[in-house]
């Protein structure tokens, strides 16, 4: 069976994704809504189309029958990848799973649901008064941050409670409902992980 593989983005954190498929014989159908993304040139077939074009999408993956999606430091296109994977039969995360590491408040039932420690949290509702009594079991200092923003936006380490009143219209503007998380902060190192495994394709 030929080997194509759907690559979403074609920007500089993705050059690599696609230099790597070229490097294994693999044939590279690459996606970006920028006509000029650096990955073009590096592509075997190359599309320019918006990021939350399902049907778009779908047709090119039909026509050059791929097996395998990918992407690479990137979110946003997870949830369509989702999708399409789940209706092509093709390997990948379930929607399920996808929802789960992209909501920061499902991300952490998960983790209390099958002992995984986390930091204590709270869970607040767009434009729900936020008061100090709710807040009195916990150990400052706190995070605040937005229930499913990537990137660190909106993203606050806060000393009392005056700083979250100050920053909390601030961390909701970057949640995609408005619902925001206050939890402790955990003191620790810090590890990111970024992979995309494409050699058994």
């Amino acid at each position: 069976m030929q080997k194509t593989i759907l690559i979403f983005g074609a920007g500089l954190n993705q050059y690599l994704l696609i230099k790597a498929a070229r490097d294994l014989g693999i044939t590279s159908v690459v996606l970006d809504p920028n006509s000029d993304a650096p990955g073009k040139a590096l592509a075997d077939h190359f599309y320019v189309v918006p990021g939350n074009d399902y049907d778009t999408t779908k047709q090119i993956a039909l026509k050059h029958r791929v097996n395998r999606l990918a992407t690479t430091q990137m979110e946003k296109p997870l949830r369509l990848m989702a999708k399409l994977a789940q209706e092509l039969d093709l390997p990948f995360h379930s929607p399920e799973v996808v929802e789960r590491s992209l909501d920061k408040w499902l991300m952490k039932q998960a983790f209390l649901q099958y002992g995984v420690p986390c930091a204590r949290g709270k869970l607040f509702q767009k434009n729900e008064e936020i008061k100090e009594s709710d807040l009195k079991d916990f150990r400052y200092p706190l995070v605040l941050k937005p229930k499913d923003a990537t990137s660190s936006q909106g993203v606050f380490r806060v000393e009392k409670f005056s700083e979250i009143k100050k920053y909390a219209d601030e961390t909701g503007k970057f949640s995609g409902n408005g619902e925001l998380i206050i939890e402790e902060f955990l003191v620790g190192k810090e590890y990111i992980i970024d992979l995309a495994i494409i050699k058994n394709c």
